[in-house]
């Protein structure tokens, strides 16, 4: 009898809770951005995935390695995930949250590839200024 009324108290809360969750955003439309966009303004679209793929540029003596692309307002495009590689490139996907303008950014820098080079010491930026609508 006991577990009987627990159950029928708990299990109208239990649904309320489980009901309120909210729903994974679905993806409307993908952009693909990479090195060829830097400077680039892109429009997007509440519930669109944006990703970026970073190429890095080898020579045989240095690699230009990129850093995971961010987002400067995460409130307008959010990162959902993000990654680099040891061959120097890098990857991140976005999701469009609301609307504004925002930017996209990643740095290049200078590693070495053989043993006494010297790289410069520059940082190459890719930027692409996003606008959700």
């Amino acid at each position: 009898m006991k577990t009987y009324r627990w159950f029928t108290a708990v299990a109208p809360l239990m649904a309320l809770v489980c009901a309120a969750a909210p729903a994974p955003a679905a993806v409307q439309s993908r952009t693909t951005l990479t090195n060829q966009d830097n400077g680039r303004p892109v429009t997007v679209h509440k519930g669109d995935e944006i990703s970026v793929r970073l190429t890095a540029k080898r020579t045989a003596q240095e690699q230009w390695a990129w850093s995971a692309p961010t987002a400067a307002d995460t409130t307008v495009i959010g990162r959902t995930s993000a990654r680099t590689a040891p061959n120097g490139d890098a990857a991140a996907v976005f999701h469009a949250e609301a609307d504004g303008t925002t930017a996209l950014t990643a740095q290049a820098r200078c590693t070495p590839r053989v043993k006494g080079h010297l790289c410069p010491h520059t940082v190459t930026s890719w930027r692409v200024t996003v606008q959700v609508r």
